[in-house]
């Protein structure tokens, strides 16, 4: 054969290829094609599969749990070329695995919480519930004691044991008829649940409560409203004593005691107070002792008078501004009279009760025996078990209120001068201002529970 003869030969062959090749492209193509049909089913149901699963459970597994990131011979994605009939491309397999790890990345917004994370809210929820179960146990601790005490009025073994703890308190009984009772004002008490006292301080250190009462107070106790309101009287206050004469209203008290008080209170304040409640300064010390002491602001010139007044032994103040003082203390703080004026001094005496008031407040319920216990044997008064026990919800009341005002004030006129009394017949120092005015101050204050400032 001649090499023309192979040459053309050779071209023949060479030209006859393409054809089987396209064929061969072709195959592939179809291959291709019904692959990517079949992966598309496969994925289709893995997705239903997914979104299906959430809903069934009511929670949001993990990716492993719902078979997001399963092994690719299990989804039948990642086949080998030999079972597919094919070889694949490797840049189409990048993209269908990007396609397939992308499932679990749109799901992250669906994700189970992680054991801290429900570890967290467990305890949140038990920390909330042990705030609830506390704040209830308190509740019924304090709406316990005060059905307590009340059903003392009606449970002889238990108005027994409150008897027990105030058996040392001191009793006297009154004459009610000399106490110049404003009737009208005692019938308005009773339906308005309004209880009027008398509050002295006695200035005696000898145990004996006798003298003058340099401490008075009106101290009117509101069932319905909840509050205890507190006013204050200057001991220099000119008024008519009962049977006696004008002086000052300190001095009620050392000529007839506490039924001359009252009835000095009543004949010129118009009202209708038929109990009392006497503290002995020294007692008064013991008091503020037990409690703790209190904290008051103390300027320069009270304290120089008040270091006056400490008993010997009892150590002096040294600083002024915000002073924490002892029971002993307290009471001298109390008398300081000279730096100022009479009004000032009740103004410090209502300091110190208020203070006592607060810490009252804070005692705990289970404290109320011990500290009852402790000062019950401090005082005087004319209330007999009943009447306190009656009284004890209001004090109870963890919302409690006290207001407090004084006579004389700075709405009403007043002027102090020297005068010769009716009943020492010596001419002392007094305040003078209109009774009239100042009784209906008082009145508007206690029954219509209108301030001072606001008549």
């Amino acid at each position: 054969m001649s090499k023309e003869e192979e040459e053309r030969r050779r071209r023949q062959q060479y030209y006859r290829q393409p054809p089987q090749i396209d064929k061969n492209r072709q195959q592939m193509d179809r291959q291709l094609s019904q692959m990517q049909n079949r992966q598309s089913v496969h994925m289709d149901r893995n997705r239903q599969q997914i979104n299906r699963q959430p809903q069934q459970m009511g929670i949001n597994r993990q990716s492993q749990q719902i078979g997001i990131n399963r092994q690719p011979q299990q989804m039948g994605i990642n086949r080998q070329p030999q079972q597919m009939g094919m070889n694949r491309q490797p840049q189409q397999m990048r993209v269908q695995q990007m396609e397939i790890n992308r499932q679990p990345q749109q799901m992250r917004t669906n994700r189970q919480p992680t054991t801290s994370e429900l570890h967290r809210q467990q305890t949140g929820r038990r920390t909330q519930r042990k705030q609830n179960q506390h704040r209830l146990r308190k509740i019924f601790v304090r709406t316990f004691l005060i059905v307590f005490f009340v059903l003392f009025l009606g449970a002889g073994g238990a108005f027994a044991a409150f008897k027990y703890y105030t058996k040392d308190m001191k009793r006297e009984t009154i004459d009610e008829t000399i106490l110049e009772v404003n009737e009208e004002k005692q019938v308005q008490s009773v339906e308005m649940k309004i209880k009027n006292i008398a509050v002295f301080g006695v200035d005696s250190r000898n145990g004996e409560d006798t003298g003058n009462s340099d401490a008075i107070m009106i101290v009117s106790i509101d069932g319905n409203k909840g509050k205890i309101k507190m006013v204050s009287i200057a001991r220099d206050t000119y008024v008519n004593l009962p049977k006696y004469g004008k002086t000052k209203i300190t001095h009620a008290y050392s000529y007839g005691g506490p039924e001359l008080a009252m009835a000095t209170l009543n004949e010129n304040f118009g009202m209708d107070i038929t109990d009392y409640i006497t503290v002995n300064f020294e007692q008064l010390a013991e008091i503020i002792e037990q409690m703790g002491g209190i904290d008051v602001e103390l300027n320069e010139a009270e304290r120089q008078e008040l270091n006056k007044y400490v008993a010997p032994g009892v150590e002096k103040i040294q600083q002024t501004g915000a002073v924490h003082l002892n029971g002993e203390q307290a009471v001298s703080y109390s008398r300081i009279r000279k730096c100022d004026s009479d009004d000032m001094r009740t103004s410090r005496q209502r300091k110190v009760m208020l203070c006592l008031f607060e810490k009252a407040k804070e005692l705990s319920p289970f404290q109320y025996p011990s500290y009852i216990k402790i000062l019950m044997p401090m005082m005087e008064t004319s209330m007999t078990d009943s009447e306190i026990l009656q009284l004890a919800p209001v004090a109870m009341n963890k919302n409690l209120m006290l207001e407090q005002d004084s006579f004389p004030n700075d709405y009403i006129q007043t002027d102090g001068y020297k005068t010769k009394t009716e009943v020492e017949g010596v001419e002392l120092w007094v305040y003078h201002y209109d009774l009239q005015e100042a009784t209906n101050m008082l009145q508007k204050f206690i029954y219509d529970d209108i301030p001072f400032d606001q008549q």
